[in-house]
Parts: structure tokens; C-alpha cells; sequence
């Protein structure tokens, strides 16, 4: 593609990852300090955002703009038995062969349990800002059907309204209802993959954000999360295969500590302190990014950048 003085402009992709209420709060301080350093990650021709992601990449592309933690509404109580359930599920999802099967085992779970009501779920205010909002051009947001186990991607020709694909995809299974669109019903967009990278296959360079430290080597963390990276990892590799210049910004150390090594998550308790930890960015960052903008200076480099 080339722009009006006749030079190749490179198309870009911004893939957002789920995190819940903490990963997206360490979403938006990463986003509020690449802003104050005049770095719009919004601009990206493509923005792939999954659960936490779905709502930070909405924001982005919406220029609602960012500067204080989220607001988050607090989840429910959930038994600690249920949770390893689920995450146990998502590792066996994730290293299956048929791994719609067993998404469609992890959806019966959601629609059999407990939860507030759906249309409770959709009304919470963390939705409240896309209501009646037309659909950015550049998003798509991911979600799983609770019935199959199949990806399904929303986007402006979707016909869903945006705050309820933005719920389907933040739909944790056995924290929050499945969300019905066009007659299904969907749960969260990371039971299929924390980043679905896979998605950017396309663009010429890439930028995923990881709320989990894909390539750290954290030992600490649950077997089950070492399992499930293993797929948003092969799906970097394959966009890099494409062709692709491709980079992951995944949190440092202090962030995985924040979160005992990921299990943490759902504690609304560390909004502003996972908010805080990626606000104060060093401006050694707008350099590793110039590359975003509209000149393509060099090439960015592989990956991990830790932040």
C-alpha cells in the first residue's frame, strides 16, 4: 500500500490478550503511557481484541482515551475447585487435537452454573460506554459459542450490537452468564486463546500484548498456564511465518509477582497497582515503537519486550 508521497505504508495489526479486571487494568496504564509519549496504538489498521483485550481495543478504537485505572465492577465469588476446573479444561483445550470439543464441555459448564442473569451481566457499567456505539471499522472481537466451542469473530459487518460482543467475549466461564447473540450463545473469547494472534495473519507487522508472560520462563506459575501459552506462542510463530514483523509486549516480573504468577486476575483488588506498574513508561519504549507509525524506519524486533 503506498501513501500520498508514493512510499509503501505497511499495515498494522494490534492484538490484545486476555487478563481480566487486572490485565486490563495493565492494559490501559500501558496504553495511557505510550500516549503521553505520543504513541497511539489505536491507529492500527486491525485490532484483535480478546476478553480483557475486547474492551481495551473498543476504548483504543473509539479515542475514548485513557489517564485513570478502569472502573471495574467486582465479580462474584467463585469456588477455587471450579476455577482449577476451568483452567485445568483450557490446558487440555489447548494441547487437544479436537479442542472444540472440549471448549463445548467448558461452555455446558458455563451455561449450567450459577451466575446473575445475562441481561444483569450486559447492564454492569463496565459496558455502559459502547452502548449505541457504532463499530469501529478497524476492531474485531472474539468469542467462543458456548454450544460448539467455535471461534466466533464480531466485527462492524457482524450485526451485533458492540456492548454485547464486548461482553460475550468477557464472559469468564462459571464467573459470568453466557451472552446470547443472534440466537447462540457465547462465552469468553480467551477459552480459545489468551491473544488469538492468529487472527493479524495479514499485516505486515504486529504488536501483541500478552497479560501473561508467554516466553519468561515462569516457573512458579500453574501448570496449566505453561500449557495454555503454548498456543498463543505457535500462533506468533505462524504470523511471523507469513511474513510478518512481530513483536510481544509482555508484563515483567513485578506485574506476574502482582498477580501470583497469573492466579490472580480476577482480584479487583489490584486495579490501581497493575494500573500504576505499566503508567510509567521509560522513553526508551517510544523508540522500540516508532516503528508503529506511519514511517517504517526499521524493523521491530522479534520478541519478548518486557515491560
Amino acid at each position: 500500500m503506498a501513501n500520498d508521497s508514493g512510499a509503501v505504508r505497511l499495515s498494522r495489526g494490534l492484538v490484545l490478550g486476555a487478563g481480566g479486571p487486572v490485565g486490563r487494568a495493565w492494559q490501559v496504564g500501558l496504553m495511557d503511557g505510550f500516549a503521553r509519549q505520543g504513541i497511539n496504538l489505536g491507529t492500527a489498521d486491525l485490532i484483535i481484541g480478546t476478553s480483557a483485550g475486547a474492551v481495551v481495543g473498543a476504548q483504543l478504537a473509539l479515542k475514548q482515551g485513557f489517564g485513570a485505572p478502569p472502573r471495574i465492577d467486582a465479580a462474584p465469588p467463585v469456588f477455587s475447585g471450579t476455577m482449577v476446573d476451568l483452567a485445568t479444561a483450557m490446558a487440555r483445550a489447548a494441547q487437544s487435537s479436537e479442542p472444540e470439543l472440549i471448549r463445548a464441555e467448558i461452555g455446558r459448564m458455563a451455561l449450567n452454573a450459577q451466575t446473575i442473569s445475562e441481561e444483569a451481566s450486559v447492564s454492569r457499567s463496565i459496558f455502559a460506554p459502547y452502548v449505541g456505539q457504532a463499530w469501529p471499522s478497524q476492531l474485531q472481537i472474539t468469542g467462543v459459542n458456548a454450544r460448539t466451542g467455535q471461534l466466533r469473530i464480531w466485527d462492524a459487518s457482524s450485526g451485533a450490537p458492540l456492548e454485547r460482543a464486548i461482553a460475550a467475549s468477557t464472559a469468564a466461564p462459571c464467573i459470568w452468564p453466557p451472552i446470547t447473540i443472534n440466537g447462540e450463545r457465547y462465552i469468553d473469547g480467551g477459552v480459545r486463546s489468551m491473544l488469538n494472534a492468529d487472527l493479524a495473519t495479514g499485516c505486515d507487522i504486529v504488536i501483541a500484548v500478552s497479560c501473561f508472560p508467554l516466553t519468561a520462563g515462569d516457573e512458579a506459575g500453574p501448570a496449566f498456564f505453561k500449557a495454555m501459552n503454548a498456543a498463543p506462542l505457535a500462533e506468533l510463530d505462524a504470523v511471523r511465518g507469513s511474513g510478518a514483523t512481530v513483536a510481544l509486549i509482555e508484563p515483567r516480573s513485578d506485574f506476574v509477582v502482582l498477580t501470583k504468577h497469573g492466579t490472580a486476575m480476577m482480584d479487583g483488588n489490584l486495579v490501581p497497582e497493575a494500573y500504576r506498574l505499566d503508567r510509567s513508561q521509560r522513553s526508551a519504549r517510544q523508540n522500540r515503537f516508532a516503528a508503529f507509525g506511519i514511517r517504517i524506519s526499521k524493523p521491530l524486533k522479534k520478541y519478548p519486550v518486557r515491560f
